[in-house]
């Protein structure tokens, strides 16, 4: 059964001639009595009852009516959705991002990107760089952001910003205003440091084995949020080390310094995740179009050779 007769049936039903579906179609009138009778050999009944000047539906021809109203129903559903989709009045977008890129980058590109198409509905979800990867490999985003390069063969990753991590303190705290700073004046001060697992701790980790013969801090303490951390050290506890983006604001207010920590040059990377194999909707087209008018990145460009 060719769904093309379906097609023709349906028009000749509701414009009740050959001649007006044929137009309705923009095919020839010839060409409506050849699928007619091509779907009435298939299914082998006779549709229509030809004996008068008027076309009338057969027994057979309004039972599958009854199908065929169904089926042109459901087509203009889908060619409705389809539209709302494409010109973004109706869809979804699942992003998963690590904690830091989630909390000092997204915020005002999802804003702004809410505010232009406020029926697209952004679900966000936070984890570590591992376990954005995960739920990208489990199919349950479609974009990530991390600061881990990937190596999987179902995923592309592409390198979006870098910078630096900076040592910070309270601006009251004794070491803020030293200029030079000693090992043996940092080892008795308290290191805030993230949990396990992140790329924060394990490059802060490296660091102090460089650094170990001539600096052992004394105490730590771990935390799993950045804003945390970032309480406690303007409050005067301790010495934290977290990439710069996150501590603009307290810097350039004053609440927090940075400190000259000894043979201390570490960066990091953020990376956009997406599956290889998958062609991006067009939420995410739009998103990611969007993204870098939005907030300062230091490689904006390389989203451009993308393959929307």
């Amino acid at each position: 059964m060719n769904f093309d007769h379906l097609q023709t049936f349906q028009a000749v039903v509701d414009s009740g001639s050959f001649t007006k579906a044929a137009r309705k179609l923009f095919i020839t009138q010839p060409a409506v009595s050849q699928q007619i009778q091509a779907l009435e050999a298939s299914i082998g009944v006779r549709l229509f009852d030809r004996s008068g000047k008027k076309i009338h539906l057969t027994r057979e021809g309004e039972m599958l009516l009854t199908k065929t109203s169904k089926i042109d129903y459901e087509l203009r559903e889908i060619e409705k959705l389809f539209e709302e989709l494409s010109n973004l009045g109706k869809g979804k977008l699942e992003i998963g991002t690590s904690a830091v890129f989630g909390t000092y980058f997204l915020p005002r590109p999802i804003g702004k990107f809410n505010s232009e198409y406020p029926c697209i509905e952004i679900n966000l979800y936070a984890g570590n760089s591992h376990k954005v990867i995960s739920m990208m490999l489990d199919n349950q985003i479609e974009l990530g952001f991390g600061g881990l390069m990937v190596h999987e063969p179902e995923i592309e990753n592409i390198l979006i910003h870098r910078e630096s991590f900076v040592g910070v303190v309270g601006s009251q705290h004794p070491l803020a205003n030293v200029e030079n700073l000693t090992t043996e004046s940092l080892k008795s001060v308290p290191f805030i440091l993230r949990e396990q697992g992140t790329r924060v701790r394990r490059d802060v980790e490296i660091w102090l084995e460089k650094v170990g013969d001539v600096f052992a801090p004394e105490r730590f303490i771990e935390l799993g949020n950045v804003e945390t951390a970032k309480r406690l050290v303007e409050e005067g506890y301790g010495i934290t080390i977290v990439p710069e983006s996150a501590v603009q604001k307290e810097l350039s207010d004053g609440r927090l310094k940075t400190l000259a920590l000894p043979d201390f040059d570490l960066k990091l990377s953020y990376f956009l995740y997406y599956p290889k194999q998958r062609n991006f909707s067009r939420a995410a087209q739009v998103f990611l179009a969007l993204f870098p008018r939005a907030v300062s990145l230091s490689h904006p460009d390389n989203l451009d050779a993308l393959p929307m």
